[in-house]
């Protein structure tokens, strides 16, 4: 009835040497379309693209059992525009309408972490550093950063903490801050046959090069020799 109305106030203004107002919308025009059903409740602008034949249809009677969470629902007057339409499937007819699923693409993958996924075994170093008399014993966890790095988490049996940065075997960092006075700390490292002395202002840390992957070997230049043994907790010379 409303498709009626529409085209006869069309006619009539037609008649009247008029226009049709501008205020005729495309969905107007959509519904004064005889050749779609009023069963099958359809957007007017076109599926896939603005202006292709095929319509995505809503939920009605009339389509709710081809309806399907995981796909869109759409109608095509010509089977041959839903042959057309990647990934449709053709799933039923409804008044010479052709109706197609089509599947949405499926959503990224949930990240979850795994709970019981094991953390880095902790290890034994030697270590000294301040308030700390003689040698001790620091633990040390190890972590992969994305870059390649090695990141040492150092804690002191009295809490303290330091942390390490390796690249294969050659030490390359280590955090610092103001509050402690590491930020005026001068950092150094020397090889020791298969370990790493690391000296950081008063802090002293013995590091097993096992506990690091091996860097990769640079073609045409030697290998350096090792230097000769010494006391790993011993203040260091400063760096030539």
């Amino acid at each position: 009835m409303k498709r009626l109305l529409l085209l006869l106030s069309i006619s009539v203004l037609t008649a009247c040497g008029g226009s049709p107002p501008d205020a005729l919308s495309e969905e107007d025009l959509a519904l004064a379309d005889p050749s779609w059903p009023e069963t099958l409740p359809a957007a007017n602008d076109g599926y896939p693209d603005l202006g292709d034949p095929c319509r995505l249809l809503g939920e009605a009677e009339a389509t709710r059992p081809f309806m399907d969470e995981g796909a869109e629902l759409v109608g095509c007057r010509d089977p041959r525009d839903a042959a057309m339409i990647d990934g449709a499937r053709v799933v039923g007819e409804v008044e010479g309408i052709t109706i197609v699923s089509v599947a949405l693409p499926p959503p990224p993958p949930e990240v979850i972490e795994d709970p019981d996924a094991a953390e880095p075994a902790a290890r034994l170093i030697a270590c000294t550093g301040r308030g700390i008399e003689g040698a001790a014993r620091c633990t040390v966890t190890v972590d992969q950063l994305q870059d390649g790095t090695s990141q040492l988490n150092i804690q002191f049996d009295n809490g303290n903490r330091r942390t390490l940065y390796f690249e294969g075997t050659s030490l390359v960092g280590a955090d610092s801050s103001e509050a402690d006075g590491s930020a005026a700390f001068v950092l150094d490292g020397r090889r020791d046959f298969d370990r790493t002395i690391v000296s950081y202002g008063p802090e002293r840390f013995v590091i097993p090069h096992s506990l690091l992957p091996s860097g990769p070997v640079m073609r045409g230049q030697p290998t350096p020799l090792p230097a000769p043994p010494v006391d790993p907790l011993a203040a260091l010379p400063p760096s030539e």
